[in-house]
């Protein structure tokens, strides 16, 4: 595990647990309107860097593009993931939707689109960032949660989308905390 770089998102830890030898798929963002800091070519990095991540542990994955995600698209995954979907189009969140609901597990990276959330045990997010933002500088692992994961994880950041969960939680659980460069909970 040494030679892997930890990922931002919790996802890519708990994956060998949830399907071993599974077919996962990545479900590629086709972006109609840039912006300043989400273009299609940030969407393809990140999709990209999943990929080659997954594929370091021997997990196999294909991409999908979020038109063309369907049941079919779906049928042999255990795992869906989206590295970088802001947005999705309504038929791919319905289909991601189903999917879950049939034993399906997904991922989201960054930010999800709002109809994903309660399928993540997600309430809302709340954005934060700018100068009352406390400068985070990793995030800490609960270990009891990640067998295997390091305490702590390097991860810079000047803004994060934070969740609040679901009451009862629908089932999610906080597995990591961001902290500061002293290692105390922000």
């Amino acid at each position: 595990m040494n030679s892997i770089r930890w990922l931002a998102c919790l996802g890519v830890l708990v994956l060998p647990a949830l399907a071993p030898a599974a077919e996962v798929v990545l479900v590629r963002q086709i972006l109609e309107t840039p912006t300043r800091w989400t273009t299609q070519s940030t969407i393809d990095e990140s999709i990209e860097k999943v990929r080659r991540r997954l594929q370091a542990v021997g997990i196999a994955s294909r991409t999908v593009e979020d038109t063309k995600l369907d049941a079919a698209a779906l049928a042999a995954a255990k795992v869906a993931i989206l590295p970088q979907n802001p947005t999705l189009p309504a038929p791919a969140a319905k289909e991601l939707t189903t999917f879950v609901g049939g034993g399906g597990k997904l991922i989201c990276f960054y930010h999800a689109d709002a109809a994903l959330l309660p399928l993540l045990g997600i309430e809302s997010l709340a954005y934060r960032g700018g100068e009352q933002f406390p400068k985070v500088a990793r995030v800490g692992f609960t270990a009891s949660l990640l067998p295997g994961a390091p305490p702590n994880m390097a991860q810079a950041s000047w803004n994060i989308n934070e969740p609040r969960l679901l009451p009862g939680r629908g089932g999610a659980k906080i597995a990591g905390t961001w902290r500061d460069a002293a290692g105390r909970d922000t």
